[in-house]
């Protein structure tokens, strides 16, 4: 009888052990249900700051860690902060049989106080790798951003300089993907010239009065050597030359032209008559169109026109009786170069008769200038 007792009792013993071990599983599953929300507002931030990086996309490709369940419904939460929580049992987390009277907790599959610090170290480790990422990107968006007006289209041509500040100009230009060319073009954005003193004094040359008619930058060549100090693109404004004057404060022709709202020869019809010193007809025709002049190609075509004319000369070499026969017939006043240079180099009219020996005050005024045009006024002198 003794011995057939006994395998009713050992019978009994697993069956006790088993459903305490079926007690303690139930027990564990909801503990294990209720931690991880917590652990999951905690890592909330950092799956924003990694949402666009290239961890957040390996944890979408399958590397993070999913828990089935029956409620299908739920949102899946927990789905990126499981991946260090492997429940599998280790070997130091084995379930062992409870003692009576043992106050061990009952959640043995919780994870270990040395297991949580390496979890948080881990986490942390991230997370300061993805916001020194994040400031990486920021911090290369800003540069490019900084960078931009490297993209601009930019044509040097050069006036007044040495042959060495032309090569440094030219390698300028090289380096930021921009072109540098000998004669002017309406694709110049930047006349480099000569300058003197704080104001930049420039002098008043063939490019130099181009650049302004066609409102591009007229810039001292300090310019070009800060911007090499500093590796990037300046401001123009504070190197933007100034036409001399006989007082002290230079003519700001160059910014007046830049910034204008009004073409300084709109209303005038011209006809250019060679020949020119040092400058083709072409190229005054070019000057007087850029600045709002109506150009004709000859005296009948002038004949037929109101308004203010104008023969645009070279002084000395047309005789008296020739400019007379102009004015008589077709009305139109004989107008010098000196004149249009003058008028684009400050972007103002100066006095008509003050350049002009031929006709008298009431001579223009007769043919349909204005007054103040061609009066004696301190507005319009040369002298201002």
């Amino acid at each position: 009888m003794a011995n057939r007792s006994r395998p009713s009792d050992i019978d009994r013993i697993c069956e006790a052990i088993h459903g305490l071990q079926k007690s303690l599983e139930c027990t564990i599953c909801l503990e294990f249900l209720r931690e991880p929300m917590k652990t999951c507002e905690c890592f909330a931030d950092e799956d924003d700051i990694v949402e666009n990086t290239p961890e957040k996309k390996m944890k979408n490709n399958g590397n993070s860690i999913t828990i089935e369940s029956g409620e299908s419904g739920k949102p899946s939460f927990l789905t990126p902060l499981l991946k260090k929580a492997e429940w599998t049992p280790k070997s130091r987390q084995i379930v062992q049989p409870l003692r009576s009277g043992s106050s061990t907790s009952t959640n043995l599959f919780e994870p270990s106080s040395q297991t949580i610090f390496e979890m948080d170290r881990n986490n942390e480790r991230v997370r300061n790798d993805n916001i020194l990422l994040a400031k990486q990107m920021n911090s290369k968006m800003l540069e490019n951003v900084r960078w931009k007006p490297d993209k601009r289209d930019l044509r040097f041509v050069c006036s007044g300089l040495s042959a060495q500040e032309i090569i440094t100009v030219q390698e300028f230009a090289a380096k930021h993907n921009a072109s540098c060319v000998k004669q002017f073009d309406h694709d110049v954005t930047h006349v480099v010239v000569k300058t003197t003193g704080e104001q930049n004094t420039a002098q008043s040359t063939l490019k130099y009065v181009q650049g302004i008619a066609h409102r591009k930058w007229l810039v001292s060549y300090r310019w070009i050597e800060d911007c090499n100090m500093q590796q990037k693109l300046l401001d123009e404004v504070p190197y933007e030359a100034t036409t001399q004057t006989n007082v002290v404060t230079n003519s700001t022709g160059p910014r007046n032209s830049r910034l204008r709202t009004k073409d300084l020869f709109e209303g005038f019809t011209f006809l250019c008559i060679e020949p020119y010193d040092n400058v083709s007809l072409d190229q005054y025709e070019d000057l007087l169109r850029a600045t709002g002049a109506t150009v004709v190609d000859s005296f009948e075509a002038l004949d037929k026109m109101g308004g203010m004319k104008g023969v645009v000369i070279q002084d000395n070499i047309h005789d008296d009786k020739t400019i007379e026969h102009w004015y008589r017939t077709i009305k139109a006043a004989p107008i010098l170069v000196d004149w249009i240079v003058e008028c684009i180099s400050h972007y103002k009219l100066f006095n008509l008769t003050s350049y002009n020996s031929y006709l008298s005050s009431q001579n223009f005024c007769a043919i349909g200038y204005p007054r103040e045009l061609v009066e004696e006024d301190e507005e319009y002198s040369d002298n201002e």
